[in-house]
Order: C-alpha cells, then sequence, then structure tokens
C-alpha cells in the first residue's frame, strides 16, 4: 500500500486501523517521526490499569505497562521500603532512611545540619513524652522520664534533683543557699569536708579557708595524674582544726 493510501490512518499490530494521521509526513525513513501520533493513540504490548507506568520491555515488544515497584507511591504519600533513602542535594549529601529497627537523618555535606522552628523544638518518644523541649527566645529543657530535671533560664541554670559530679571550677564564692548538714531533727550542727585533696586548690586572695583534719595532700591527681598544690598567698590563711 503506497503512502499517500494510509493518509488518516495510524498503525497497529500491522493493521490500518482510522485515525489522524499523515502517513507521508508521520514516517521518516521507515520511523514514525516525533509527535507524529497523538499519546492517546499509542497502542502498547498489553492493556494499561490504573496505577501502572510505562517501561521498555524487550527487543520483541519495546515498552509494555507494570506495576509501580512495591514500597514507591502511595494513596496519601511517597512510601519507601526499608534501607531505601529519599535524598537531597546535588552530591545526596542529606538522607532519611529507615531500616528493619532504626530510623536515621544523615546529613554527609561539608555544611551543619539545621533543624529550625519558628516557636520552639520538641524531641518526644513515640507517646509523646519530652525528651528536650525548646522555646524561642527563652529555655532549653531536659527531662528524664518525662520530668524536667536541667532547665536554662536569663540568669544561668535551674536543676531539679541531685547535682553529681566529679569535678568543677571555680572557687565557689558565689554560692548561695548551701546550709550546714543537718542532723536528725531541724539542727544545723554539721559540715563536712572531705580528708584527701587531689586537685590544685588556691585561697582566693582576701580570703581564709579552714578545714576538718586530718586532710592529705595527693602526690598526684588533677585528672592527669599531675602533683596537686594547694596554693596559699601573701594575707590569706588556712587553718585545719
Amino acid at each position: 500500500m503506497a503512502l499517500t493510501e494510509i493518509n488518516s490512518k495510524s498503525i497497529k499490530d500491522g493493521e490500518i486501523l482510522n485515525a489522524d494521521v499523515n502517513a507521508s509526513a508521520a514516517i521518516v525513513g521507515s520511523k514514525l517521526a516525533d509527535d507524529s501520533i497523538a499519546e492517546v493513540k499509542l497502542d502498547i504490548s498489553n492493556t494499561p490499569s490504573d496505577g501502572k507506568f510505562l517501561k521498555y520491555k524487550d527487543d520483541t515488544d519495546k515498552l509494555t505497562w507494570d506495576d509501580v515497584p512495591a514500597g514507591v507511591g502511595g494513596a496519601n504519600g511517597v512510601n519507601f521500603n526499608d534501607n531505601i533513602s529519599a535524598t537531597w542535594g546535588t552530591d545526596n549529601d542529606l538522607r532519611i532512611k529507615h531500616d528493619e529497627t532504626n530510623s536515621y537523618i544523615i546529613d554527609e555535606g561539608t555544611g551543619s545540619l539545621f533543624i529550625r522552628g519558628s516557636n520552639g523544638i520538641l524531641l518526644q518518644s513515640d507517646a509523646g513524652e519530652h525528651y528536650f523541649v525548646s522555646t524561642a527566645d527563652g529555655s532549653v529543657e531536659l527531662y528524664h522520664n518525662n520530668v524536667k530535671k536541667l532547665e536554662t533560664t536569663a540568669t544561668g541554670v535551674a536543676v531539679t534533683g541531685t547535682v553529681a559530679a566529679t569535678t568543677y571550677t571555680g572557687d565557689g564564692s558565689s554560692l548561695t543557699g548551701i546550709d550546714a548538714a543537718k542532723g536528725g531533727g531541724t539542727n544545723k550542727i554539721f559540715w563536712e569536708n572531705g580528708q584527701t585533696i587531689d586537685y590544685n586548690y588556691t585561697i582566693t586572695d582576701g580570703q581564709n579557708a579552714m578545714s576538718a583534719g586530718p586532710i592529705e595532700i595527693a602526690a598526684t591527681g588533677n585528672g592527669d595524674g599531675s602533683a596537686v598544690v594547694v596554693t596559699v598567698g601573701d594575707g590569706e590563711t588556712w587553718t585545719i582544726v
């Protein structure tokens, strides 16, 4: 059949069917020219249905309809299987993924990872219990078992509970509200101090110090094995009773 005889026809499985294709313009060098057949008039090797996508099959069928790979897509969002990452950035520097057990936000770029909230940022358990709470222009709070234990304030830090430390810096001269240890009742009688000095100490200028003996100055300490030194300057005294 000559080209002029298949005007207003389309090609399907070796047959000529009614359509709006000008074959003399559509067929160039034994191939269909680009955009010469409307998408709705393309016939593929099997019947499409909702949710299918078009992919290359083989040299025989060329194109075929296939199912979307499991774990991709979804009616209400985008779903990913375990160990599949969603990535951002030209070099895929930011990744979010989940394996069989854990979830990850991974920033492998040269910059920093910013988490921003206009009013605050909360880290919680899946049951809504607080781990960390921050407020814009305000406090930062840390929680233990959903009970607040530490909170930053405009003047410092407020701690609820007991502070345990292996060491601290500063002379403690500004500490307030520290009472002597109590006896069995309401009386305030006892003040206890340790017996071994294993960190360097310098008595504050213009101050005196007192300790209950016996007192031993360790030969080495300071957390690094260096010699321990107690410094009493001119005008200060250290009394051991």
